[in-house]
């Protein structure tokens, strides 16, 4: 049997207390590079749904864009439809030009610029056969703008057989009428 000696302990107390030493670092290395992973990939998890959410938002101003493209396109004939201060007398003529091509005699009562909406207000008495009158209502209703019937009457007018529309319409303006001086005031 052999005995142990000091020199012997002490180097294999050394040794444990180095091999303690170095697991217990190597535990707390293994935790620490633990959590690091984690936190980087709950991070990662978090920015990959942040760029899926960029990308659809990114898909959809695309989308957009290209609509836009194409409703400009369309913007002339969409405006077309709304009267503007300078399309009052082309309207009109219009209107009267309707009468012409269906025989009807048109007579314009008021034209009323109201601001608030903006919008043309127009009243009017067509003359002619019942069948023709049909035909020039049918026909301003079509009408390429953005208008209203506010008041219609279709009634037989003496004994001559003719007929008479009085219609009151509303034409929507897109763009105001504040170009058009305001009627004058009554003194």
């Amino acid at each position: 049997m052999s005995s142990s000696t000091p020199k012997q302990f002490r180097t294999t107390s050394i040794a444990f207390w180095a091999s303690l030493t170095i697991l217990v670092a190597a535990a707390f290395l293994y935790v620490f590079l633990y959590q690091a992973t984690r936190s980087v990939g709950s991070s990662n998890a978090l920015l990959q749904a942040e760029t899926t959410v960029l990308e659809g938002e990114q898909s959809e101003v695309g989308s957009l864009k290209r609509d836009l493209a194409a409703n400009q396109a369309r913007q002339p004939v969409l405006v077309s439809y709304f009267i503007d201060a300078a399309d009052i007398v082309p309207f009109l003529e219009t209107v009267e030009g309707y009468g012409r091509t269906t025989n009807v005699a048109v007579k314009f009562d008021t034209v009323d610029i109201k601001r608030a909406p903006d919008q043309l207000a127009v009243t009017l008495t067509g003359e002619g056969s019942f069948t023709n009158l049909y035909r020039f209502i049918a026909l301003v209703e079509a009408a390429p703008y953005e208008l209203t019937f506010t008041n219609a009457s279709v009634e037989k007018s003496g004994t001559s057989g003719e007929w008479q529309a009085r219609l009151s319409l509303a034409v929507t303006s897109i763009t105001g009428v504040a170009n058009v001086p305001a009627a004058p005031k009554a003194k």
